[in-house]
Order: structure tokens, then sequence, then C-alpha cells
């Protein structure tokens, strides 16, 4: 009989220093703690080359640049409503992991900078199969 894999809770004590710099290169991979420090972890006990950044994986994925508002909202109904779907997820997920203040302030840094990212997030999350729960 094969045996049920469940997920595993790993509870890491680190220094307060370490704990930002994890934060910070999350950030700078564009994915979140839990997936940085994940992706970590599986190429330190596998395949080294299993460790790259969320940018390097979807480099050559990229949309092409759609017509957008002044706010970075699609102008487009339908890319409108994916961009918005996308949004609203992208925030519950950061809401829950890093808090109400930290996902204002990441949010409005996509808003003014990236528009585009919570489509590209949220798409990275579903090849990943990361299940987005709100």
């Amino acid at each position: 009989m094969p045996r049920e894999q469940r997920r595993g809770v790993i509870h890491i004590r680190m220094s307060l220093q370490l704990q930002q710099s994890v934060r910070d290169a999350a950030d700078a991979s564009l994915c979140s703690v839990n997936a940085f420090v994940v992706e970590i972890l599986a190429s330190a006990v596998g395949d080294p080359a299993r460790f790259r950044s969320f940018v390097e994986r979807h480099v050559d994925s990229q949309p092409p640049e759609l017509e957008r508002d002044d706010l970075g909202f699609p102008v487009s109904s339908r890319e409108r409503a994916i961009h918005g779907s996308a949004r609203n997820q992208f925030m519950v997920a950061t809401e829950k992991e890093l808090g109400a203040t930290e996902m204002f302030r990441l949010s409005k840094h996509y808003d003014a900078n990236d528009p585009g990212f919570y489509v590209e997030w949220q798409r990275a999350r579903a090849a990943a199969g990361t299940r987005i729960s709100g």
C-alpha cells in the first residue's frame, strides 16, 4: 500500500537580521518567503541547478504588453477582470504571509512600477501547483 505524502511544517529559529535578509532575497526573487526557503532547501538536498530566481524562470514567458489606463489596469474588460482577480489573490496571500502593512507596501510598489506582476504571479503559482485560498 503506497504511503500518503503530507506537507511538512518546519519551524526555524533565526536571528532578526537573517530573517530580514531572507525576506529581502525573496522580494528580490519576486516570490514568497516560503517558496524561497523551500527552493533553497530543495537545492541543498538535490540538484543545485534547481535554485533559480522567479525572474530567471519566467523571462521567456512574459506576455505581450497590454494597453493600460492611468492606474495600470488593462483597458480590455476581459484582461481587466483577470488583472483584478490576480491582484486580489496576491493581496490575500501576501496578507496571510506577511501582514497587512507589508501587503499594502508591496501592492503600492507593483501598482506603480509593474502592474502586470499580479497576473504573472498568479500564473507562476498555478504552474507550481500552489493552492491560492481566500
